[in-house]
């Protein structure tokens, strides 16, 4: 391989690399799967830095599909908030599951990151489940 060939093959690499980064699942964390009615959890999303993303919530865990990506969300997904990742590719909210007052048990939060604010194309993290802890 000659040194110009060599050069090729690394900048192919390199591009690659950033292209599977940047399409890299998001991973989804609670600090917390059981929670009281009314009670917070903190969701902290881990992704590629800069990504755009988006934290959606739902009563239901399917039938539900965005872009193209089936998502483990019902018809009554609701976005809980958006934002960008930092630089170190993690964000943090906190959200409060609607246990207040209803007999619902299971809540289903997850996100989808985009490269852009516009969410024409996603990639969605692991879909959760938090359950109320008073049933």
């Amino acid at each position: 391989m000659t040194r110009s060939n060599m050069h090729g093959w690394l900048a192919g690499a390199v591009l690659a690399t950033s292209a599977w980064t940047v399409n890299a699942q998001p991973v989804l964390t609670v600090n917390a799967t059981s929670v009281a009615p009314g009670a917070t959890i903190t969701v902290t999303v881990t992704g590629p830095p800069g990504q755009h993303v988006a934290l959606l919530g739902s009563s239901m865990k399917a039938g539900f599909s965005h872009a193209g990506v089936p998502l483990s969300l019902g018809p009554d997904v609701a976005v809980l908030t958006s934002g960008q990742l930092d630089a170190t590719g993690t964000a943090s909210a906190t959200i409060t599951p609607p246990f207040l007052f209803t007999s619902l048990d299971r809540y289903y939060p997850q996100v989808v990151q985009a490269p852009n604010a516009t969410y024409l194309t996603v990639v969605a993290s692991n879909g959760l489940v938090i359950r109320n802890a008073d049933l």
